[in-house]
């Protein structure tokens, strides 16, 4: 069991990325021995504006996300990007008793102008502040939870260009916590989109027609592919501009260069093609499985799913305790069953793995984990 001093500890540098001020030091005996006592710093504590720090942290982490100024007009406006999409998430926990559905199905946006434009959105004059940004309602057609938005989708983008592989493969370890399998033997990535000016569908029906790269790809673009409808930044698109190489010489068959060597090259418009497919990696996933229409579908398909809700609280699991579970099973079946009896709310999952035995104790003994 861990000491007073110890749990107070862990606890604010969880919640507020910051050493235990003076009332939680005061509290420190009473909240290692008494649950109620532990309850009320716990609520004190995500009241206090520094628990914004914990949020952001856990959603950074979780989804691994980064400022991309490469994907995004400026170092500022990729900065704000990350910014909404973690104001979003403390906005669900801290202010409305949010769910895991309403994490990946609101339409609620927490944002600053230059974000506002990237999403096609106008920002009242009276619009409710949260976090020195300003909450708006975004187009339930086009937007639906933390993975449509430009904090999330320009994370797994390059300059120019969106990544069906990088996106997919995100979802699939940060939000299904499904690790694809690497072949022995892995071909040369080629770079189908930028060597030819792919559209996203044609990039991923590249992939798949040769069985090399298939094999991975497969689970991967196909998900990836369901945010072609957004540009590298985040905006909402049905068509967009793409840079192809000039039409070979009918004679030679060779493509025209400029004089330093490079391509000479042309714009066509390409159309978004957001439709792709889940394919299941076993028996025990076989029933996330079947097509995809777009973002929306996929982000209501990871509300509604069990692995996603697992995989979220293992998640958190490991951001409290930051270290992976291998001999956490008990604690985190625990956390689940008080997880789905409270309707997947946030707060309560914050709430049970604070009290598992796993955050409260100096460290699981692996013989008497198991």
């Amino acid at each position: 069991q861990l000491s007073g001093v110890e749990l107070a500890s862990r606890l604010s540098f969880l919640l507020w990325n910051s050493i235990p001020d003076d009332e939680l030091l005061q509290n420190a005996s009473q909240i290692a021995n008494n649950q109620q006592a532990l309850r009320t710093q716990i609520d004190r504590m995500l009241e206090d504006p520094r628990a914004r720090n914990g949020m952001h942290n856990f959603v950074k982490q979780w989804l691994h996300l980064t400022i991309n100024s490469g994907a995004i007009s400026s170092t500022e406006t990729a900065e704000n990007a990350l910014l909404s999409s973690a104001r979003f998430f403390d906005y669900l926990v801290r202010d409305s008793d949010g769910t895991l559905d309403q994490l990946f199905t609101d339409t609620t946006a927490i944002i600053t102008p230059d974000i506002a434009e990237i999403l096609g959105v106008t920002i009242p004059n009276n619009a409710t502040q949260y976090d020195g940004a300003s909450i708006v309602t975004l187009d339930g057609s086009q937007r639906a939870g933390i993975l449509t938005r430009p904090g999330f989708i320009s994370s797994y983008s390059s300059p120019g260009r969106t990544s069906p592989t990088l996106t997919g493969s995100a979802i699939r370890d940060r939000v299904f916590c499904q690790e694809i399998p690497v072949p022995d033997s892995v071909q040369d990535a080629v770079d189908f989109m930028a060597a030819d000016g792919l559209s996203g569908r044609e990039f991923v029906n590249a992939h798949n027609a040769e069985k090399q790269c298939a094999d991975c790809h497969l689970y991967l673009d196909e998900i990836g592919i369901t945010f072609d409808g957004y540009s590298w930044d985040g905006e909402f698109r049905t068509t967009y501009i793409g840079e192809v190489r000039e039409d070979p010489d009918p004679e030679t068959g060779e493509y025209p260069r400029l004089e330093d060597g490079s391509f000479i090259t042309k714009l066509v418009q390409k159309v978004a093609e957001p439709e792709g497919y889940f394919y299941p990696l076993d028996a025990e996933n076989s029933a996330l499985k079947g097509r995809i229409d777009d973002a929306v579908i996929l982000s209501q398909m990871a509300a509604d799913s069990p692995v996603v809700a697992k995989c979220f609280a293992e998640s958190w699991m490991r951001f409290a305790l930051g270290r992976e579970l291998k001999y956490d099973a008990p604690s985190v079946e625990g956390v689940m069953q008080r997880f789905s009896a409270s309707g997947y709310n946030l707060k309560e999952l914050i709430y049970a793995v604070i009290e598992s035995d796993s955050f409260m104790k100096q460290g699981l003994n692996p013989e008497a984990a198991n």
